[in-house]
């Protein structure tokens, strides 16, 4: 659980402010290559017509409509598959696992887990 709370937290870093290393990094790539780049502030180009002009630039759509969309997907599926309830309920579960079962054991995880599922756990 450790690893997906770390990786929800890296994942939105690089969303608030990865997108100047990333663009740096590319850069010098490029550059060490002789790789053509595109200027950022030009109109973006979709590649199907140039009478049609597109209203943002390539800046834009490379930052905004590409890096973000995949973050901000990325983040929605991370935030949907573990939610705050999920990632309790594995956490407690882990008290009930069997190997080096004296340093897993936790009583009131256990209590806990017997309070959220109470229909389960009737007396």
């Amino acid at each position: 659980m450790n690893q997906v709370s770390s990786s929800k937290k890296v994942i939105q870093e690089i969303r608030d402010v990865g997108w100047e290393p990333l663009l740096g990094n590319v850069t010098l790539f490029c550059n060490k290559h002789d790789v053509r780049i595109v200027d950022m502030e030009d109109k973006y180009y979709d590649g199907f017509s140039r009478q049609r002009c597109s209203q943002v630039n390539n800046l834009h759509h490379y930052h905004i409509d590409a890096f973000k969309v995949v973050i901000n997907m990325q983040l929605q599926e991370l935030n949907h598959r573990f939610n705050e309830a999920n990632m309790k309920l594995l956490l407690y579960i882990t008290c009930l696992c069997p190997c080096e079962s004296s340093k897993a054991f936790d009583l009131d995880k256990i209590m806990e887990t017997a309070t959220l599922y109470k229909e389960e756990f009737r007396t």
